[in-house]
């Protein structure tokens, strides 16, 4: 019976299988594309800004892929949502006058290659509201009918 040979063109060891999958004729790997994102996770200030994540094709071959925001979408937008290869995303948040922060979701998947997709996390910082001391005239009591008081 003809078999699957058991090492590779240089004689690396093998893993034989019906389907030999990922594997030119010759043995060696099929080059395919690798996605890479960076960052993985961005905290963003409080005013209005544009903010860049990098797609990276850290493999071989042609890397198209496509970009979703999974929550977050009333307060940023992302640009381009697909593409190939190497790319800069520019994300653009409103400020947050809020006084909670706010958090989004963003995937990336890489298109025709079984990679699963990244994930990247946002925060936004909450706008804290500066204290006020009120003070009333009705709220005073000074213990002398002249001169100062400490409050």
């Amino acid at each position: 019976a003809m078999g699957f040979p058991t090492e590779d063109y240089e004689g690396d060891a093998r893993t034989t299988a019906l389907y030999d999958i990922g594997a030119d004729e010759f043995g060696g790997p099929i080059a395919q594309p690798v996605l890479a994102v960076n960052p993985t996770a961005l905290t963003l200030g409080l005013p209005a800004s544009i903010e860049q994540i990098d797609i990276e094709n850290a493999g071989e071959g042609t890397l198209h892929w496509r970009t979703w925001i999974a929550s977050g979408s009333d307060w940023f937008t992302l640009t381009p949502n697909a593409g190939m290869d190497d790319k800069s995303l520019d994300l653009a948040h409103e400020e947050n006058t809020g006084a909670s922060s706010r958090t989004g979701r963003i995937w990336v998947a890489a298109t025709g290659i079984a990679q699963a997709p990244i994930l990247i996390d946002v925060v936004q910082a909450a706008q804290f509201g500066i204290p006020i001391l009120g003070v009333s005239a009705e709220a005073i009591n000074p213990s002398q009918a002249a001169g100062m008081t400490t409050i």
